[in-house]
């Protein structure tokens, strides 16, 4: 079962050097726990991997596979909830190993005597979209959810979830799976629990704990709990640590703009000058958290979830535009007034002033790809419709986080000898566990 996996052309020593590094890890984990492999029964065994022609190519050690197509139509008859209980337990193994699905099909997954396994998983070149992908935000744990309700939907239909026809707009994500009306003739109990999974917002899909509960999955009462407890004791460093390898993975991999733009990062290369403008840059930053995390905000509302997508990329619009012109026309904060010399003089400033420029256009054309209007809105204005909205369902780290900083984005003055004695992403992190106290 030997894998080419395409890369987004040729790559420099330091990409090579990034994908290596989730490989490297995503070996050696499997290692760790080669003595007892019921714990990665369902996922991939990386053997080797190595440039070849300037492609990724990784072989495996599972021999003898049948593509998920083959093993389906050999089969007299078809137990969903099994399968659907495999899809389960091997994301649960892909989380627990510290990596997300991320771009698990049906297409790639591969049946050895029975074991259903997934062949591409993590930081693989391609991304496959559940709808938050479709808005640019990074990958979590229930994004993978909805991926595995994809490949269900796609196993008990043969359709694909989202219409080849009509394409994915971001403004309006139709799907072929139908809420109202169980119109395939499926099991009723696999059909509302397809309908909890694959949600457009991830507050309202089914939580994980919950899921692993359900009565139909074919796992032991020990595995049921086991995964269960899993999911309920996730933490904010998880979330941190999800962030930072998305953000290498996605970002930092192609630093050149690529088509089409798979995520939304909002990136200055780390620098003397940006800490002078710490305060913006890191309200930017929490707001750009937010914006990924915005499908889980504590409200059923439809409109409210689609409408705080839009309001955050605004608040980063006007607060990067303010950025960008203290940058560009040096207007150092009060407390470093007095060193405008050592600003203009820095190596890094012309760099920086590029930068800032790149990241408002980008910014520009994502707003105008997802904004329904074109109201003028201060940012009072966004606030004030921020805390207008009620919270209620659900509370997880994610909602208790994201509610806090669309709260309380604004950055206080730092001394001077905090700012010194901390990196940008230090305080990054530091701002955001203030706002889980």
């Amino acid at each position: 079962m030997d894998q080419k996996l395409q890369t987004s052309g040729p790559l420099s020593e330091q990409q090579v050097s990034t994908l290596f590094y989730f490989l490297d890890k995503e070996k050696r984990k499997i290692i760790k726990n080669d003595k007892n492999k019921s714990e990665n029964s369902h996922i991939r065994t990386l053997t080797w991997y190595g440039m070849k022609d300037s492609k990724l190519e990784i072989m495996v050690g599972e021999k003898q596979a049948e593509s998920l197509e083959e093993w389906l139509k050999n089969q007299r008859s078809i137990n969903y909830w099994d399968i659907l209980s495999q899809l389960l337990q091997g994301i649960y193994q892909i989380h627990k190993l510290g990596f997300i699905g991320r771009c698990i099909r049906w297409e790639d997954i591969r049946v050895v005597q029975g074991i259903l396994i997934y062949k591409n998983f993590g930081y693989c070149d391609r991304l496959v979209k559940a709808p938050e992908n479709v808005y640019l935000k990074f990958s979590t744990f229930e994004t993978d959810l909805w991926l595995v309700g994809a490949i269900m939907w796609k196993i008990v239909s043969k359709k694909n979830i989202y219409d080849e026809n009509q394409g994915i707009d971001p403004k309006n994500i139709n799907l072929t799976f139908n809420f109202n009306v169980n119109d395939s003739g499926l099991d009723p109990e696999l059909y509302e629990l397809l309908k909890q999974m694959l949600q457009i917002y991830q507050i309202q899909r089914i939580p994980l704990p919950q899921i692993f509960q359900h009565k139909k999955l074919n796992l032991t009462i020990e595995q049921k709990q086991v995964m269960s407890e899993f999911y309920k004791n996730f933490q904010l460093k998880h979330l941190l640590s999800q962030r930072k390898n998305q953000f290498k993975r996605n970002y930092l991999i192609y630093i050149q703009d690529i088509k089409p733009l798979q995520l939304f990062f909002y990136y200055l290369e780390e620098c003397s000058i940006l800490k002078y403008f710490y305060q913006t840059y890191l309200e930017i930053q929490l707001l750009n958290l937010a914006y990924h995390i915005s499908f889980y905000f504590p409200n059923q509302n439809q409109n409210i979830l689609n409408e705080i997508n839009t309001l955050i990329i605004k608040k980063i619009v006007i607060l990067s535009s303010n950025l960008k012109q203290q940058i560009l026309f040096p207007q150092l904060p009060i407390q470093f007034r007095g060193q405008e010399e050592k600003f203009i003089n820095d190596p890094y400033y012309k760099q920086l002033k590029q930068k800032i420029v790149e990241q408002q256009n980008k910014l520009d054309k994502i707003n105008d790809q997802m904004s329904q209007n074109n109201e003028f809105l201060t940012i009072q204005d966004i606030n004030s419709k921020f805390n207008s909205y009620t919270i209620d369902g659900i509370q997880s780290i994610m909602s208790i986080l994201l509610v806090n900083i669309l709260k309380k984005s604004f950055i206080n003055q730092k001394d001077f000898l905090f700012i010194k004695s901390m990196t940008l992403e230090e305080m990054f992190e530091y701002e955001v566990k203030e706002r889980l106290i």
